[in-house]
């Protein structure tokens, strides 16, 4: 597996255009100066086998543009589009390796981006996990455009574990600069605290504000995560990359 996240760093990032390598090549260097009119979120995920991952796929300044997704090894992921424009993807781990999810404008097929996937075994002893399955606005229940992200969204997580752990809670963690923090918690009902499977949603409020009115989320990037805590450890999901520009 050191192999395979060698590789994988090599990939993050990577951008294709008229006149540079389609990303989707995870054995080519990344091109320096990449100026992406695509963008991923997020550009990269470790997944274990059967979990599954969503991905926005945003272009500046041309909202209305229509992506088509491929894998660059199905058997390793596969990805399937969500909605009638492809903004959002949804991809299953099949078996371990590394694979290259790639998002292509269809308007303008030099126009793509990738996210590099690492896929391994579930851990043989048992660790617990916990994976971000989607982000959706609150209102409407339609994915959330992570690159420009407002009001409140809903966040909605899968933990699994296969020893006799017993699950808590599950915090949704927000970090910038200043570190991290908690926005939300949510306990695991009892029926399932031994179950080995939670799946359950955590909602974070951007616009949220003080009483004097101003805003408690700044405008801006943040990396948010969620957090599984269990009887004898916790564990957090890879994270996913949210920009809120509210009004």
């Amino acid at each position: 597996m050191r192999g395979l996240i060698g590789m994988a760093l090599i990939a993050i990032g990577a951008c294709s255009s008229a006149s540079e390598p389609h990303a989707a090549d995870t054995t080519g260097a990344t091109p320096g100066g990449c100026l992406c009119e695509v963008t991923l979120s997020p550009t990269s995920a470790a997944l274990s086998i059967g979990s599954t991952l969503q991905i926005v796929a945003t272009s500046p300044g041309r909202v209305s543009m229509v992506f088509t997704w491929t894998s660059s090894d199905t058997t390793i992921a596969s990805v399937v589009q969500t909605g009638g424009t492809g903004t959002v993807a949804v991809v299953t781990a099949r078996k371990p390796g590394v694979v290259a999810i790639k998002a292509t404008a269809s308007a303008d097929p030099s126009q793509s981006a990738a996210a590099v996937i690492i896929v391994s075994n579930p851990s043989p002893s048992g660790v617990p996990t916990v994976s971000i399955a989607s982000i959706n606005e609150v209102t409407g229940g339609v994915p959330a455009n992570l690159a420009a992200a407002n009001g409140a969204l809903a966040v909605a997580f899968s933990a699994n574990w296969l020893d006799d752990s017993k699950a808590n809670s599950a915090e949704l963690l927000i970090h910038r600069a200043a570190g991290d923090t908690v926005v939300a918690t949510v306990a695991v009902p009892n029926a399932l605290a031994s179950a080995g499977k939670w799946t359950d949603t955590l909602i974070w409020n951007t616009s949220a504000r003080l009483a004097n009115g101003a805003a408690l989320f700044a405008n801006g990037s943040y990396t948010v995560s969620v957090r599984a805590v269990f009887d004898k450890m916790t564990t957090q999901s890879t994270p996913y990359t949210v920009y809120v520009s509210n009004p």
